[in-house]
């Protein structure tokens, strides 16, 4: 009977991952190609237009700079915005908004070290693009990238105070007053990223502890009656917020599980290779044979460190009411 209930701990934990990470992203990818073929039929049989109605002009723009104690470089911020590719960047983002039916549109996110060379997008980055793309087919993207996005005026009234994850909210708030949030991925913000991974590992704890209180806030969207968006949620979101505590269960219930079976014994095996390869990755240890494979190890624990610790804060009230604001390196 306990082996049973271990059993049942093990794979529901292992099926949470699952989604998240893979099947969540094979539904979109599969419910996108049914659409593509049903449009597909629809056009040949002459019942829909391939291309829609043009639509002409753009809507006024107004760009809101968050700025506290930024004297030293709020004038290269201004010029920055003047510049010809913050103008196409802006043209670009504000296309999607000629549709009355969307609410917010985001950008696409390009990251730098302090140093200014780019940063390789990684797997995980790789698949939040993604998401974003499919969810936008959708009108469905789950929170926008706080570097660049546009929203409708009436859209976006005070914030809620101790709001910390703004984007976040702004998509939510968005989605809950029935209107599509979009990805524009012609639409290319550049951004630092965190001098070293203490930096990076304090501003993913603080957007976790944000995150969960923006999903209490907004809990109402969890609810089935707002179809996809609802689902969208659950799996994109909640369920990836929760990875962490789903990692602790499926590595407890394996150990219990492992002296009784050879396949569980093997899948702890599995397990405690990740998690070597990931603490190689953090001390700076991987040896060149294993590629990028630590590095990967190591940024899906502490990304998932973070996000435990988060809900921790979270749960605790602790977390802060304000942005702490990263330093930078400063220009030579």
């Amino acid at each position: 009977m306990l082996a049973l209930a271990l059993s049942i701990v093990f794979w529901t934990a292992v099926v949470v991952v699952l989604h998240t990470y893979a099947i969540y992203p094979l539904l979109l990818i599969l419910l996108d190609a049914v659409e593509q073929a049903r449009s597909t039929w629809r056009y040949i049989g002459g019942t829909e237009r391939r291309r829609p109605a043009a639509q002409l002009g753009l809507p006024h723009v107004s760009v809101l700079v968050a700025a506290y104690n930024e004297a030293s470089c709020i004038g290269q911020r201004i010029e920055n915005l003047l510049a010809q590719d913050e103008k196409d960047a802006i043209r670009r983002l504000v296309q999607p908004l000629r549709d009355p039916a969307v609410g917010l549109v985001c950008g696409r996110l390009r990251l730098h070290s302090p140093l200014g060379a780019p940063v390789a997008e990684g797997a995980y980055w790789k698949l939040e693009s993604m998401l974003k793309l499919y969810e936008s087919r959708r009108g469905c993207v789950m929170g926008a990238n706080g570097g660049i996005y546009a929203v409708r005026k009436h859209l976006f009234p005070p914030l809620p105070a101790g709001t910390v994850v703004d984007d976040f909210v702004a998509a939510l708030r968005v989605l809950q007053n029935g209107y599509e949030v979009q990805y524009e991925p012609e639409a290319v913000a550049h951004e630092e990223t965190a001098p070293g991974h203490a930096d990076e590992y304090k501003r993913r704890v603080r957007i976790a502890a944000g995150g969960f209180r923006a999903l209490a806030q907004f809990r109402d969207l969890l609810s089935p009656r707002h179809g996809f968006t609802s689902f969208a949620l659950w799996s994109h979101k909640v369920l990836r917020w929760f990875v962490p505590q789903a990692m602790v269960l499926a590595l407890a219930a394996n150990a219990l599980l492992a002296p009784h079976s050879r396949f569980y014994a093997a899948l702890l095996f599995a397990q405690c290779g990740a998690y070597l390869l990931a603490a190689l990755g953090l001390l700076g240890l991987s040896p060149r044979k294993l590629g990028k494979l630590p590095d990967a190890a190591a940024h899906f624990v502490e990304m998932n460190a973070a996000l435990l610790v988060g809900f921790w804060r979270f749960s605790r009230g602790q977390q802060g009411q304000t942005w702490t604001r990263t330093e930078r390196a400063k220009a030579a």
